[in-house]
């Protein structure tokens, strides 16, 4: 039988913040949200001094004190780490499930243990610079726990093979570990497991099955039989594909212009058009929303207005005409908003709907895929994405971002 592997890069934005700047790790950092606002990665120092999930105003004093580092989001780097992350990975494996950003499944053979783990580790650490936690399990569930202990202990260096484990060594894990800790319980079914008197995983591993399945219905008694060494899991080597696109950004200042709303719905509508082609789907229907701060006087209330169109689509022009005339409908002349989203929905693989007339990219966007094809999506904009640029003060605030040392050519570190 074959092993799952789960490999974890740990504490990924900040990490690849540190692969540029090794001097950071030795120093509290912080990843921010959109317009610096909350901070959402930390390396361990900082974690240590309580700092992840805090809005950053409340914590820029504590940080300075420390002599610590905030950074802006950095998504192209992290996008593109995570790519090379990903492929380094599968590399070692007879098929690979990319569950997030900075996870994913192996399949491999069986025979495999702790040791290949640490081989694998020191690689990515060698290539990449990520430090990485990895869980070997029968099942995905064991991995994923194998992985939560390999994170949490500093004994197992960074590798738990959770089939491999003296009996005496599992036993205390498991009745350490938390009910929540396991992969797909939630708040609301830890409650409600507490609740029976169930609080570690050794609790619920104690309980037979039927009993499993009344507490938490069939998703539960799955993850129960997982640790039972029960495969009920598959290693997906197809990703499944998207319900909806979305892209939204809060603005660095409100903004009351209906200019500068359509500047920067055009710019998000090319952004999610660019998802839609890289996953080669068509689109069915289109909603814009719009909304002001909740805290600000003569702000915009929140709103969504949406239009399913008659034939699938995936040409850009199309969806921009359209997201503007949903943003009219919106708008609210003296209003101030602070943030603007494009969804598509009704998504349909592109190979599945019939060429029609109207389906087909225009000559326009033939031409502007061709040019950021050869030269980069930068290269060309839609025309009412680049009115304003790259002067709109309203745009994400990112004042602290590291530079895009691995896809910008004008940011590469220069040695002296």
């Amino acid at each position: 039988m074959s092993r799952i592997v789960l490999v974890d890069a740990n504490n990924f934005y900040a990490s690849c913040e540190m692969v540029f700047e090794p001097a950071l790790a030795q120093r509290p950092l912080v990843v921010l949200s959109n317009n610096d606002g909350i901070v959402v990665a930390a390396n361990e120092p900082a974690k240590r001094l309580g700092l992840k999930a805090q809005p950053f105003f409340r914590i820029r004093q504590l940080l300075r004190r420390h002599g610590g580092v905030a950074r802006s989001s950095n998504y192209t780097l992290y996008a593109d780490m995570s790519r090379r992350f990903h492929r380094l990975l599968a590399r070692h494996a007879s098929a690979q499930e990319i569950y997030s950003i900075d996870e994913s499944f192996l399949l491999v053979p069986e025979g495999l243990g702790a040791e290949w783990g640490r081989c694998l580790s020191d690689q990515v650490r060698q290539w990449l610079g990520l430090p990485v936690a990895v869980g070997m399990g029968r099942t995905k569930t064991e991995a994923k726990l194998a992985n939560y202990w390999a994170k949490r202990y500093r004994l197992f260096d960074g590798v738990v093979d959770a089939a491999a484990l003296a009996e005496a060594v599992r036993t205390v894990l498991l009745a350490q570990t938390p009910v929540s800790a396991l992969w797909g319980v939630g708040r609301r079914l830890s409650r409600r497991l507490q609740a029976a008197g169930v609080h570690t995983v050794a609790d619920l591993l104690s309980h037979p099955g039927d009993v499993v399945r009344q507490l938490g219905h069939l998703p539960l008694w799955r993850v129960w039989a997982e640790l039972q060494g029960q495969r009920h899991y598959a290693v997906q080597t197809q990703p499944q594909a998207s319900q909806t696109l979305v892209c939204s950004r809060s603005f660095a200042r409100p903004v009351t212009a209906l200019a500068e709303l359509e500047a920067a719905l055009a710019d998000y509508v090319m952004t999610v058009m660019q998802k839609l082609w890289r996953q080669q789907l068509v689109a069915g229907e289109v909603a814009v929303f719009a909304a002001g701060s909740r805290f600000a006087q003569g702000a915009a209330v929140p709103a969504w207005a949406q239009h399913k169109l008659m034939t699938p689509t995936e040409d850009v022009v199309a969806v921009l005409k359209l997201a503007r005339r949903l943003l009219h409908q919106l708008y609210q002349p003296g209003r101030s908003y602070r943030k603007v989203l494009i969804r598509l929905g009704a998504l349909q693989p592109r190979h599945q709907v019939p060429a029609g007339l109207f389906s087909r990219p225009s000559r326009a966007q033939q031409a502007l895929q061709a040019v950021q094809a050869r030269f980069g999506p930068q290269a060309l904009f839609l025309g009412r994405q680049g009115a304003l640029q790259p002067q709109a003060d309203w745009q994400m605030a990112r004042n602290r971002r590291s530079p895009r040392y691995t896809t910008c050519w004008a940011e590469l570190p220069q040695v002296s």
